[in-house]
């Protein structure tokens, strides 16, 4: 069993204060463009009702919401979390291609909120390079446990909170806590951002080629 403890990423987690300074960007910038809640709303693709909530920072916002409020902002998503104080590897990733609100700041504004790709498509963690059952079966035990670990450290108070976050179901999340199951690379990622963490340190160093996949900017 592997003793690696999990390697911290930026301080702190997605906690209420996070969703309050969000809530004070989205305000901000909707005042300084002379906009009202209803056209923010249309070009975010959300209801009035869940536009108040996130004002209100009473709500975990996913990251499919947070980019579509990016975007109907003529934002990116990592404008808003390192206005919000918190410059960490999850701002840059989201920033980085396919994150950005380019193309996407016009009226209807709001494709970042749709999945390029359904997870099925998506690679698994591990994949044909390593085919050894005990290898992979300690991936995912690492996994878990480091999953446990920031889960912890985080704002969640639930599993409930966490997928609404992360936008994967909490059965998905359970069966990776199980160290069950093959997770999938989109999986990790989004659980990583939603924790506030490098979606690298949610995996061991025992594969070093999907660490470093995972670790690039």
């Amino acid at each position: 069993m592997s003793t690696m403890m999990p390697r911290s990423g930026c301080s702190g987690g997605p906690s209420v204060d996070l969703r309050q300074a969000l809530a004070q960007q989205i305000r901000a910038r909707l005042g300084s463009r002379g906009e009202n809640l209803t056209i923010l709303a249309a070009r975010a693709g959300c209801s009035r009702g869940t536009l108040h909530a996130v004002l209100r920072g009473s709500v975990s916002v996913g990251l499919e919401r947070l980019a579509a409020l990016a975007a109907a902002l003529d934002a990116t998503p990592a404008d808003l979390l390192d206005r919000c104080g918190r410059h960490c590897e999850c701002a840059r990733a989201l920033g980085a291609p396919g994150g950005s609100s380019s193309g996407a700041g016009g009226a209807g504004g709001s494709g970042l909120a749709r999945r390029p790709e359904k997870a099925e498509q998506e690679p698994c963690i591990v994949g044909a390079r390593e085919r050894d059952d005990e290898p992979i079966r300690q991936v995912h035990r690492d996994l878990a446990r480091n999953l446990t670990y920031f889960q912890a450290r985080s704002g969640f108070e639930s599993v409930g909170a966490l997928a609404l976050a992360a936008g994967i179901s909490k059965s998905q999340i359970y069966t990776i806590l199980k160290g069950q199951g093959n997770p999938r690379l989109c999986h990790v990622v989004r659980l990583g951002m939603a924790l506030l963490v490098s979606p690298a340190d949610l995996v061991c160093e025992r594969l070093p080629w999907l660490h470093d996949e995972l670790s690039t900017p």
